[in-house]
């Protein structure tokens, strides 16, 4: 608590009034108070004068406050990053399960989605980077990935929509991580909303690796009503409304999917905009 208060206070003290030497004061403050939690917390004497990691589990403690500073107002993910970066250092490392799970971090790359920040894409993609490389100590699950697809989702640089579809890749080569309908639609979902120059033939691959993976027994991605809608608004975006309604035809069809009321509209409205 001492520490998040004394680092939003740098924060304020820097970006809301533009005092550098307040801010820099109130920093000093809260690396101060992240020494104090070392040498109670994270560091301890053994009989022989030697220090030595901590066999404290604060796991379920380090994640409630994690999941407190990031529902705060102020959402400064950095915040939540600089202070497990300190935990990894300062926990000895083979302790490090003690402190930090894959929540831990999946909680991080959610703040940085739900930030709106410039940073965030690449600050998630390096964590999840970590995730993969072991160098953490933890693994990363599905809500990794769906979390740095999600900050992938908000940006509005056409070079990013790209960037989703490697997650995905990369997700797959992950043992214990298999992909569901969900990340799947999100991925559909950066397509169809840039509507750029081949959306819809992504957007068409990727169903069409839905229906492989589950006819190989993956039930969990199978194709849903979401997933023709966002097929059906690719097209829409991208060739018009005449392309749009044949995916409309192909889900009347469906011998498992009916359309919605989402699937009717977004055709309508691919007539509207052309009068």
């Amino acid at each position: 608590y001492c520490y998040a208060a004394w680092y939003r206070e740098a924060v304020f003290a820097s970006r809301n009034i533009g005092n550098d030497k307040a801010s820099s004061t109130a920093m000093r403050k809260a690396e101060s108070v992240l020494s104090s939690m070392k040498q109670v917390l994270l560091v301890k004497q053994n009989n022989n004068n030697e220090k030595e990691s901590s066999s404290l589990n604060m796991v379920e403690d380090v994640n409630s406050l994690l999941v407190m500073w990031s529902n705060t107002n102020t959402n400064l993910p950095d915040l939540l990053e600089k202070f497990v970066r300190f935990i990894e250092v300062e926990s000895g490392g083979t302790n490090n399960d003690m402190w930090l799970n894959t929540r831990s971090y999946n909680l991080i790359i959610n703040a940085w989605a739900k930030s709106g920040s410039n940073e965030a894409i690449n600050r998630a993609e390096a964590l999840l980077k970590d995730m993969e490389s072991s160098d953490t100590k933890v693994s990363p699950d599905l809500l990794s990935y769906s979390g740095v697809i999600s900050c992938i989702a908000k940006s509005r640089r056409a070079k990013d929509v790209k960037k989703a579809k490697d997650v995905l890749r990369r997700m797959t080569k992950v043992d214990g991580v298999e992909p569901d309908t969900v990340i799947f639609n999100q991925v559909m979902n950066i397509y169809s909303k840039k509507g750029g120059r081949g959306s819809a033939e992504q957007c068409e691959k990727l169903l069409k690796r839905m229906e492989d993976l589950n006819a190989k027994g993956n039930q969990n991605v199978a194709p849903d009503v979401r997933t023709y809608n966002l097929l059906l608004s690719a097209y829409a975006n991208e060739k018009g409304p005449s392309e749009a309604e044949k995916v409309l035809e192909r889900l009347v069809m469906h011998e498992s999917i009916e359309p919605n009321s989402i699937t009717y509209t977004t055709c309508m409205d691919a007539y509207a905009k052309i009068g």
